[in-house]
């Protein structure tokens, strides 16, 4: 059985002009032709990201945003391609500046969470032998333990945030009762991703700023709405639906053919 590894390796292959020796030329070969050679094993050079630069065109490079900090790739350490011996690249990039509405790519935001606060009550004391298991029910470091003024260990809330609600500690009938497991309405916690564009402590404070200007414009044409009265509007070859909101408040849904 002969083994082969994975691993490239370098060997000669030679071309004979002249021997004078009394070694056979075809040993000569066999002993010339299996004699590995040193050499460089990185054939492929890899293309980054950060090998890309910025050219200002015309009065850019005067401008004070780029005087002060240069337009640069968000992500650095990204591979872009992988070239081999004899291949190069030349490019020429032109940035396009957009919002998440147009394409999705757009978006400084990769993954955006929301969740409600977690709240965690502990109603009666937890015997010590089972404070262990009491805090392992719940996701680390939202349960402590210190002593109390008795100089007995006791578990205590340490910071409920840090809870994923996964309701382990209702599988055990020994603890039955003695926690409270719930939200609270109205916290909501943010995990903002940035794809790099923005930082993520400015992504929610603008999409807040974007959702607001949203429910101005819908609030505004809704005062419209209850100020005139609407006519239906009737679309050849298919069904419409039109609101009909009269003087009086009162609103009807009509649907037309």
């Amino acid at each position: 059985m002969r083994a082969h590894s994975e691993r490239c390796s370098s060997r000669c292959k030679h071309h004979l002009f002249r021997s004078t020796s009394y070694l056979y030329q075809p040993s000569l070969s066999a002993k010339r032709e299996h004699r590995p050679l040193r050499a460089v094993r990185k054939l492929v050079h890899l293309l980054y990201a950060s090998h890309l630069r910025w050219k200002p065109v015309g009065a850019q490079a005067a401008l004070p945003d780029y005087l002060a900090e240069a337009p640069s790739v968000a992500k650095p350490d990204i591979i872009l391609v992988k070239l081999r011996r004899g291949q190069e690249l030349n490019i020429e990039m032109h940035c396009v500046k957009s919002c998440g509405r147009d394409h999705a790519k757009y978006s400084p935001v990769a993954t955006a969470t929301s969740r409600l606060l977690p709240y965690v009550r502990i109603f009666k004391s937890i015997p010590e032998q089972l404070q262990a298991k009491f805090t392992q029910s719940f996701s680390p470091g939202v349960i402590g333990s210190r002593r109390n003024k008795q100089w007995e260990w006791e578990v205590f809330v340490k910071d409920a945030r840090k809870d994923t609600m996964s309701r382990n500690v209702f599988l055990y009938p020994e603890f039955e009762g003695a926690v409270k497991l719930t939200r609270v309405r109205d916290r909501f916690l943010f995990t903002v991703e940035s794809a790099g564009q923005m930082a993520p402590n400015a992504i929610l404070p603008e999409a807040i700023a974007v959702f607001t200007r949203k429910l101005r414009t819908v609030s505004k044409a809704l005062d419209e709405l209850m100020h005139e009265d609407v006519e239906p509007e009737v679309q050849e070859g298919g069904w419409s639906l039109a609101l009909s909101v009269g003087r009086d408040g009162c609103t009807n849904t009509i649907l037309c053919y």
